[in-house]
């Protein structure tokens, strides 16, 4: 029996990172519209099922940069709450997420030290340490005020001044180290495929596709493609299967 997955190209990076279950989701839904372009005589239903289908994928490999997915179930779907509802403006956010994360190395990052130190915990356990054993909340301001000095040699004379608690180092430093953040780097090795030519093609399948919702002609969908002539149906039918092919890495078998 053929597994599922084999409709994937792993020549090539397919538009994906999660996990398995995100994966077999995906696959469900390329297969279904794999099976559709195969049936459909229509090349309106063949350009919008194609479309249906980047676009879901789309809205996939952005929630898991985000790392969105875990927040999701079937009534509450951030793919279609919180994602741009328009196809254009959510490429516009996929090409603003690969630009950004471009600036950052593909190599692992290298450790670094620990300069802040400090405890995390819930109001309700510093609360009880300071009614229950103030002596031991001030034992931790101390080692605290120590550690970010020994960490931090350079900004001795700033954190010795006058009146400055643990507390308040601590949210200082972490301010003065404010930066925006990278995505997973796995998932920024993945996205650092899709480059000018990936995002016209895109743009080319959401011209269709405007066409194609409001249009049952396979002429005026045909030109958005740059195709004419006889056959268009077969023509607009092999056109969407390279869409997938390019965009999703999907492989299409040959006739």
């Amino acid at each position: 029996m053929e597994d599922i997955w084999d409709i994937w190209n792993e020549d090539k990076e397919p538009l994906f990172f999660g996990s398995e279950r995100d994966l077999e989701l995906l696959t469900s839904v390329v297969t279904n519209c794999l099976k559709r372009l195969e049936e459909s005589a229509s090349p309106r239903e063949m350009v919008l099922e194609t479309w249906l289908t980047v676009d879901f994928a789309v809205r996939q490999f952005l929630l898991a940069g985000f790392e969105l997915v875990r927040f999701c179930d079937e009534g509450f779907d951030l793919r279609y709450s919180l994602l741009p509802s328009s196809f254009m403006a959510l490429l516009r956010l996929f090409k603003d997420a690969v630009k950004h994360n471009s600036k950052f190395s593909l190599e692992p990052d290298p450790p670094h030290p620990d300069k802040i130190g400090g405890f995390r915990a819930s109001y309700q356990f510093w609360s009880f340490i300071r009614d229950k054993h103030k002596s031991l909340l001030d034992k931790i301001k101390e080692v605290s005020r120590e550690y970010i000095l020994e960490m931090n040699p350079e900004l001795r004379d700033h954190i010795l001044e006058e009146g400055k608690t643990a507390f308040f180092l601590t949210n200082s430093l972490d301010e003065s180290k404010s930066t925006a953040k990278k995505m997973n780097l796995e998932w920024r090795k993945v996205a650092s495929k899709f480059d000018k030519s990936w995002f016209e093609l895109a743009e080319q399948l959401n011209n269709a596709r405007n066409i194609a919702a409001h249009a049952v002609d396979a002429d005026k969908i045909g030109r958005q493609f740059g195709l004419t002539g006889g056959n268009l149906s077969e023509l607009i039918r092999d056109k969407c299967r390279s869409i997938l092919s390019i965009l999703l890495s999907v492989r299409i078998n040959q006739k």
